[in-house]
């Protein structure tokens, strides 16, 4: 009865974790990269770092002195090791050498080239599945298009960028799972430096991930295992 209560706890663990869901958020502007890592309900900001008191400063400062020097003591105990072995393995190549003449040594053999061309077809299937583990919670980009000093290039890059745009939005939804998303572009005529706002928040959930990363590792088991299984039977073939 016990044992079964175990299971039933560790099989309704697993099943929470598995709805666990995790994701962040990158922003790409004129005030730099940001990047927010999301589990649960709680944001981790990863970047930018949170500027330093001075204390801080003071005590890292401190710490990162008594770390170098005992990084340089470790860095001249492993020197003094290192020559003392150095030594030893001369003077045993030495004596070795002596005994016998010196072979060349031998190139390792590579492995079978059949097998990644049989794995290529199996690894852009997977990209594919991926679309059911991230999903694009949003995704904005904003270009802006510099009008300077080229106004009229400027107003030409523009209706190219409106003229793809929709196989761009089309290629994104067939390939991705967006739930919001924007892209728009627009001519500065004021600026000679061309400018792009990107915001991109990703979330998925640990059970799909684990799911998605067993299922690749099957699949190219799969097809290792008959690869081994082929050569074994073709060298029986050939001893026969």
């Amino acid at each position: 009865m016990k044992a079964l209560l175990v299971i039933l706890i560790v099989l309704a663990v697993l099943l929470l974790i598995g709805f666990i869901r995790f994701g962040g958020t990158v922003e790409y502007s004129s005030e730099g990269l940001t990047v927010l890592v999301k589990v649960l309900c709680f944001n981790i900001k990863v970047l930018p770092r949170p500027e330093k008191t001075p204390e801080q400063q003071a005590a890292d400062a401190e710490k990162k002195k008594k770390a170098e020097e005992k990084k340089k003591k470790a860095e001249a105990k492993r020197k003094a090791k290192e020559e003392k072995r150095k030594a030893k393995a001369e003077k045993k190549a030495a004596r070795k050498k002596k005994k016998q003449p010196e072979q060349p040594e031998k190139p390792k053999k590579g492995g079978s080239l059949q097998l990644i061309l049989k794995m290529i077809p199996a690894g852009l299937e997977t990209l594919g599945d991926l679309k059911n583990v991230l999903r694009f919670d949003e995704l904005y980009v904003h270009y802006t298009i510099a009008g300077q000093p080229d106004p009229a290039g400027a107003a030409r890059q523009y209706g190219m960028i409106c003229a793809g745009g929709g196989a761009v939005t089309a290629l994104l939804e067939n390939n991705l799972r967006i739930r919001r998303r924007k892209v728009t572009a627009w001519v500065d005529f004021t600026t000679t430096e061309a400018l792009v706002y990107v915001r991109l928040t990703i979330t998925m959930s640990l059970g799909r991930v684990l799911r998605f990363l067993v299922a690749a590792g099957i699949k190219f088991l799969r097809i290792y295992l008959a690869d081994r299984q082929e050569k074994k039977h073709k060298s029986k073939q050939e001893g026969q």
